[in-house]
């Protein structure tokens, strides 16, 4: 595996925080929101560790200057939406945020022994 790249890092920050808040219906919204900051705080040591830290920071603020479009855009995906809530929140894994700690941490430990 080779070393992240600021673009990448760049557009996988930007674009997770669009999808994010594009696709999410509000009560989901609500409830998950706590969990993705904490999220967002996670990769934010994370990236520092690795030097990216002024591309996340970045990215965030590209994003924060795009959610006036990304949120036009919601009002169609949500009022097109198919899946009922109940379902996506029985598809929901509770246990996502320490799953993804866990793969920060796997990548990190990779990224050492590269």
């Amino acid at each position: 595996m080779g070393r992240l790249s600021a673009m990448s890092v760049f557009w996988g920050q930007r674009n997770l925080e669009w999808m994010y808040f594009k696709n999410t219906p509000w009560p989901l919204l609500l409830v998950t929101l706590p969990g993705h900051v904490v999220y967002d705080l996670a990769a934010a040591a994370h990236f520092a560790r690795s030097g990216h830290l002024l591309t996340y920071l970045s990215a965030k603020w590209g994003a924060l200057r795009g959610m006036a479009r990304v949120w036009r855009q919601r009002d169609d995906v949500q009022r097109t939406r198919r899946s009922p809530l109940l379902r996506m929140w029985k598809l929901m894994d509770g246990r996502w945020l320490a799953l993804k700690l866990r793969e920060k941490r796997f990548d990190r430990d990779l990224a050492r022994r590269a």
